[in-house]
């Protein structure tokens, strides 16, 4: 099988629990062990869920720092995208 580049979609920066979280890391993980380069890229209207601070606010540094966490863990820090777009609230 010849190395392919792929892109895993998701939300685990958006709604940052442990089942969303895994359904993402599950792919990236498995493919990056058959040799693919894989991306995350992650790019949604919705505004971020905070666990810490239990709300759901237009901040997205829980979001950002989550992901890079995982993406340095996971060996795709180099290799992810973010796009905060908040809902238009006018």
């Amino acid at each position: 099988m010849s190395k392919k580049r792929i892109a895993v979609l998701g939300f685990m920066g958006n709604c940052p629990i442990a089942g969303v979280i895994w359904q993402a890391i599950h792919y990236i993980v498995g493919l990056q062990r058959l040799g693919h380069e894989v991306f995350y890229i992650e790019d949604l209207s919705r505004v971020p869920y905070d666990p810490v601070r239990q709300t759901v606010d237009e901040n997205d540094a829980y979001a950002v720092a989550t992901i890079k966490k995982l993406a340095d863990e996971f060996g795709f820090a180099d290799r992810w995208a973010f796009c905060s777009r908040p809902r238009n609230r006018e």
